[in-house]
């Protein structure tokens, strides 16, 4: 049952049918819902443009999703293969084609408002979405080995490595600058 603005998920009219049952999960971030249904398949409503609209990946998420994880504008559903399917707004990591074939043998995702990151089986990252907030990592790539842990903030990641230390990215104001500490 749903209920609210209309236009941001208030009204699941379109999808009432698929949603009777069998629904294990629900998901959400600013403006549409991932519903993550027993059979590892995913409904969604809302704003369109957020996520709402999941019909450019409906293929993929027919089966085998296992888990969904949001930011403010997008989602990411983690396939029990290990790939990622990725929908909603394309700045906030809602269209990550351009990083795809980086996308193998996940385990876990980790999301800010407006990025995500992606770590691998290897204990490798990806990184991706709007690129000042954390969505990309490159120029702390070599630092991001022995990854154990990562955290965000609303605009940044920190990696706590096996060692101890700490590599953060993102927006350095606040939270992405250990300069000042």
């Amino acid at each position: 049952v749903t209920w609210g603005h209309k236009f941001f998920g208030g009204d699941s009219l379109e999808v009432s049918d698929l949603l009777k049952e069998g629904v294990k999960k629900i998901y959400n971030n600013d403006e549409a819902f991932a519903a993550l249904k027993k059979n590892g398949s995913v409904v969604t409503w809302g704003y369109k443009h957020n996520g709402g609209d999941s019909s450019i990946v409906r293929e993929q998420l027919n089966d085998g999703v296992i888990n969904i994880y949001s930011n403010s504008s997008s989602f990411v559903a983690l396939k029990e293969d290990g790939s990622v399917i990725t929908w909603g707004d394309d700045k906030y990591g809602g269209n990550s084609s351009n990083i795809s074939y980086k996308l193998k043998d996940v385990k876990k995702i980790y999301s800010n408002n407006f990025a995500y990151v992606a770590m691998k089986e290897d204990g490798s990252l990806v990184s991706w979405g709007d690129d000042k907030h954390g969505g990309n990592s490159s120029y702390v790539e070599e630092q991001l080995t022995d990854i154990r842990e990562i955290y965000s903030l609303y605009n940044a990641f920190a990696a706590l490595k096996g060692d101890g230390s700490v590599v953060i990215w993102g927006d350095h104001n606040p939270g992405a600058d250990l300069s000042k500490v």
